[in-house]
């Protein structure tokens, strides 16, 4: 299961960064630990779904206590349509193609809004590997277009060909959406760099409507 090996990576995260865990706390200047209260970055990577394409985000965080901390995280998804979507696109073009003798071919794209919010357990001081889990909601836009006709959205989704992410005769969606986190943050003076992974799943879908990002972030500690 996909949970079960994002849950083995950030665990692995864990136990790579364990020597880590033996550093002495940053320093201010003045012999004493410069304790995280809040920090905020941007992020750039990659999500997989049913095609790999851009993830931006913004995420802030507050400390907890001295292993924990809550979070905040909007990322705009540049493409999450399932593999079943892109087939039932191909398949389309296919049939009519076959029918009218005239070549068809649809392409698609579900940009993506998530929201989301949890909790991280946090380890070290200036290296933190950390593994959390979170929930919040995840807009889907769907649009389709044919090759020679242009943006077909509305109508393609009353065709029944849909993969239940996006409703008959709409063009948009709102699901509820877990998630699974882990990475490892760097401090380095004011700055915050965080290199992360979360496995993200959709629910209210007739199929698993599940994709993974990787993401890079570099932000501010205070």
């Amino acid at each position: 299961m996909k949970v079960v090996g994002s849950i083995v990576f950030a665990v692995s995260l864990l136990a790579f960064a364990g020597p880590a865990l033996c550093q002495q706390p940053a320093d201010n200047g003045s012999g004493n630990s410069a304790p995280l209260q809040r920090y905020v970055t941007g992020e750039i990577g990659a999500v997989s779904a049913g095609s790999t394409t851009m993830v931006l985000a913004t995420e802030y965080g507050e400390t907890v206590s001295r292993h924990s901390q809550a979070y905040v995280n909007l990322s705009y998804l540049d493409n999450v349509m399932t593999q079943t979507m892109i087939d039932n696109l191909a398949a389309a073009g296919d049939a009519l193609t076959l029918v009218t003798g005239t070549p068809y071919t649809f392409s698609g794209r579900d940009r993506g809004i998530a929201f989301t919010g949890g909790g991280k357990f946090v380890a070290g001081s200036t290296v933190r590997p950390y593994i959390g889990a979170g929930g919040g909601v995840l807009n889907v836009h769907r649009k389709i277009d044919e090759l020679t006709v242009g943006d077909v959205s509305v109508a393609f989704s009353q065709t029944g060909l849909g993969d239940g992410v996006v409703n008959g005769g709409t063009t948009t969606s709102i699901k509820p959406l877990m998630e699974v986190v882990g990475g490892v943050a760097f401090l380095a003076g004011q700055a915050y760099i965080d290199v992360g992974y979360r496995y993200r799943r959709a629910f209210h879908t007739p199929a698993t409507f599940d994709f993974s990002q990787v993401t890079v972030g570099i932000g501010a500690k205070w």
